[in-house]
């Protein structure tokens, strides 16, 4: 079956077997996956894939993304960087000299 449709299997029976609701992403990586499974809460399914990925997650905060902490949101937006699109369409030669990797 579908990414969705087996998510939608899951979610339904950790309802109904356990009394609790969950989230769950469907996408081609685990980090779109997790992104998804934040953005509708409670109960939800939310799929991402590559041709709709722009459109659902470059809005969202770079803090959004995993090991984007306090420090690395405060550098980010210093440098101009406030979405995950933002972080996206930067160079990475930008990157390297601001974090120096």
């Amino acid at each position: 079956g579908s990414g969705k449709k087996i998510a939608d299997m899951i979610r339904e029976r950790i309802k109904s077997e356990l009394g609790i609701t969950v989230s769950i992403g469907v996408s081609y990586n685990k980090i779109f996956a997790k992104l998804g499974s934040d953005m509708k809460k409670p109960d939800a399914t939310t799929e991402i894939y590559p041709d709709n990925f722009r459109d659902k997650i470059w809005n969202l905060p770079a803090s959004d993304l995993l090991f984007v902490g306090p420090a690395t949101q405060k550098k980010l937006k210093q440098c101009g960087i406030y979405t995950i699109g933002d972080l996206a369409k930067t160079e990475i030669r930008y990157l390297q000299t601001w974090f120096g990797v």
